[in-house]
């Protein structure tokens, strides 16, 4: 074989065996992709006090990866919720979704609202211009319609099993700049938490195994992981 073609077969042989470890996750991901855990439900008892909360996002919040409602990060913040309260829960996530997405702004006021969002706009390398853009927009809206709002994103697309090698540390490189927007954007209301996920990346290691079998989801344990970080900050 020629010199200059050794290069050449070996990139060609990452190629083809990338593509195929990533082709054997994303397989799975339409049969995890049906299941979603959006919608309205009632937890508690209704002599409690009343708590009205509102979860909108991408797939993470409408509960892709998770076995049932209960261990999926809406389920859960819901049921932790409902130990104190008669709990008006709402979910309006959609898989997919990007923060230009976040339409599904509540009419009554809620006593809180989670958003789970970016993970899409990483992954998809949405400008940074327009991400902008449309953060302020998103928060401008949903800090008027919530007591509490807390907004987590992006998730660590670069540290999924599912991601190309290659594609790996772009992501990583451009993930704080995602981050940094929803910062900035969230300290402009009082009201309004921003969680960056890189900043429990230790944390995430306790609960063990936390992807769902598309290697790039949360499983059951993932979602517990999402909802203890969501429900630490609400005690506070």
């Amino acid at each position: 074989m020629k010199p200059w073609l050794i290069p050449l077969a070996i990139i060609a042989a990452y190629a083809v065996a990338q593509m195929l470890f990533s082709g054997y996750f994303f397989l799975k991901s339409p049969q995890l992709a049906k299941q979603s855990f959006a919608g309205h439900s009632e937890h508690g008892n209704k002599p409690a006090p009343e708590l009205k909360v509102f979860l909108a996002g991408d797939s993470v919040a409408a509960g892709i990866g998770a076995t049932s409602f209960n261990t999926s990060l809406g389920g859960r913040l819901a049921n932790s919720l409902a130990k104190d309260h008669h709990v008006i829960f709402t979910n309006a996530a959609v898989s997919g979704s990007r923060m230009s997405d976040l339409t599904a702004v509540p009419e009554e006021r809620q006593d809180i609202i989670v958003l789970f969002i970016a993970s899409n706009d990483l992954f998809h390398f949405t400008s940074l211009e327009k991400f902008e853009k449309s953060t302020e927009a998103a928060l401008e809206q949903y800090s008027a319609q919530g007591k509490k709002v807390i907004i987590v994103g992006p998730a660590d697309i670069g540290g999924a099993t599912a991601i190309p090698l290659v594609l790996k540390p772009i992501y990583a490189l451009r993930w704080p700049k995602y981050a940094a927007i929803m910062r900035t954007a969230a300290a402009k209301y009082p009201n309004v938490t921003y969680i960056y996920p890189a900043e429990y990346k230790e944390k995430l290691k306790t609960y063990g195994h936390t992807e769902a079998k598309d290697g790039f989801h949360p499983n059951d344990s993932g979602h517990k992981f999402w909802a203890d970080v969501i429900l630490s900050e609400l005690k506070q």
